[in-house]
């Protein structure tokens, strides 16, 4: 089970991812994720300069990835504004390859440091994430690593002697200028003591004074510091007593080299403020304590894990009764869905079956249709052979008749039936615009009502022996 991000770390980047991205949930949940996954990599935030020169402020990742050949690969990971429409941008951070490693371009891998894994060629923003891009780096670093080490090749050529391959010695520099015969002010006072060929000596440098010893303001020369052999030159100053270094002094040390803070007590081994520790060596540095470092040192407190544990089951008591929620939504809603679809299998049924029997209804006329195109066709044959045959043209009227006669008398009772009835409206017109007068009128209708009564009577005479 990996170990949790310390809460520092998540609300610093909570804050800066919130002002920064498009969709800041998604990016602080895969970088979470990562983080957390992938313990070398840190995050900061830089500002990042765009191909066409833009600044940028963004979410970098940086550190190193260790692979099979031994090496760890310094990488830097920027998360663009846009993601994960945008895919992240790799990088090998040459900074800090040194003197002794040095960058393996290929077809992945471009001059400046730019990578390009099999995933960033075929990204896809609704399965890719910022883990599983870093977890394809780093199988592209195990297969072909993008960095190697530097190999010195030597140019010289075989036979050469040691003095020929080595560079040449630089010049001896020059001296500086001789002084002139000044007088040299030592203490206050002035020493014209001559040296040995008559230039005067630079005086010596004054002991140090025990620091346990009370401070004296007078400078007074030590006897030590003139020969006494009285040839007039200065003799060796006596070294200075060796400082004895405090308990406390031991303690600082003790805890830096542990790197711990050290700690203050002003109740143990007091100093006289009128005394100096002097220190031989330089103390190490006091390295930053890095926290994502610390997660795994430092033990997890009870009330974290508590608290922890009080958030899972408050999550699960969360899902359950939004899963119950649902399934009462859902069970709820299964009759009126049951309805609905047996509404729409009816209808589908129904336009099922009109649709079968428009079909056959083309079928049907489509096969009639065909029949009647035959007869037509076989009657225009035989037309055509009658014309063929008697050479003239002949009027339909004498060519069509009827089967019997009496259907030809019929025809013509009923064309004259028709005739007076249309007669009798138009006698009725002239009447009602005055252009007939009243008893031409009735004489007229009557003799046409006659004839209209008697070509009725044989209709109805030739209809009943048709019958028969």
């Amino acid at each position: 089970m990996s170990t949790p991000l310390p809460e520092p770390v998540v609300q610093w980047l909570f804050k800066v991812i919130q002002p920064i991205y498009k969709q800041p949930k998604l990016v602080f949940h895969d970088a979470v994720q990562t983080l957390t996954e992938f313990k070398n990599l840190r995050p900061r935030t830089r500002v990042f300069t765009d191909e066409d020169g833009s600044p940028r402020l963004l979410l970098c990742l940086y550190g190193g990835i260790h692979i099979e050949q031994g090496l760890d690969v310094p990488v830097l990971i920027w998360i663009p504004e846009s993601y994960p429409i945008a895919k992240p941008l790799l990088f090998i951070d040459l900074e800090l390859l040194g003197k002794d490693l040095q960058l393996a371009t290929n077809e992945s891998v471009e001059p400046d440091g730019r990578v390009h894994t099999r995933l960033l060629r075929q990204w896809n923003p609704q399965s890719a994430n910022l883990f599983n891009v870093i977890q394809d780096l780093a199988d592209m670093c195990n297969a072909i690593a993008p960095i190697q080490p530097v190999t010195f090749s030597s140019t010289v050529a075989p036979g050469t002697t040691d003095a020929e391959k080595s560079p040449p010695v630089p010049p001896k520099p020059a001296l500086p200028p001789k002084t002139t015969d000044n007088a040299i002010k030592f203490a206050g006072q002035t020493s014209s003591i001559p040296g040995p060929n008559g230039i005067p000596k630079i005086p010596e440098r004054m002991p140090l004074q025990n620091p346990t010893q009370e401070t004296d303001t007078t400078i007074r020369p030590s006897k030590a510091s003139i020969n006494p052999t009285g040839n007039g030159t200065m003799g060796p100053p006596p070294l200075p007593e060796k400082p004895q270094q405090s308990n406390a002094l031991h303690d600082q040390l003790r805890q830096l080299n542990l790197q711990e803070p050290p700690h203050h007590d002003d109740h143990a081994n007091p100093v006289q403020n009128t005394q100096r520790t002097f220190v031989n060596a330089v103390p190490n540095e006091v390295p930053m304590v890095d926290l994502l470092d610390s997660m795994d040192e430092k033990p997890v407190s009870d009330a974290y894990t508590q608290s922890l544990e009080k958030l899972k089951m408050t999550i699960h008591e969360l899902s359950t009764l939004d899963q119950n929620y649902k399934k009462e939504q859902i069970e709820s809603r299964i009759p009126q869905l049951q309805t609905a679809i047996k509404q729409f299998d009816d209808l589908y049924n129904h336009e099922s079956e009109k649709l079968n029997w428009i079909k056959s209804s083309i079928i049907e006329s489509r096969e009639s249709l065909q029949k009647g195109i035959e007869d037509v066709d076989k009657e225009t044959l035989l037309v055509e052979k009658f014309i063929a045959e008697n050479g003239t043209t002949l009027d339909s009227n004498t060519v069509y008749t009827t089967e019997v006669p009496a259907l030809d008398q019929l025809y013509t009772l009923v064309a004259r039936d028709r005739a007076l009835t249309d007669t009798i409206q138009v006698l009725a017109r002239l009447l009602n615009c005055g252009a007939l007068e009243f008893d031409a009128f009735i004489k007229k209708v009557r003799e046409l009502a006659r004839d209209q009564f008697m070509a009725r009577l044989h209709i109805r005479k030739i209809i009943a022996l048709l019958q028969e």
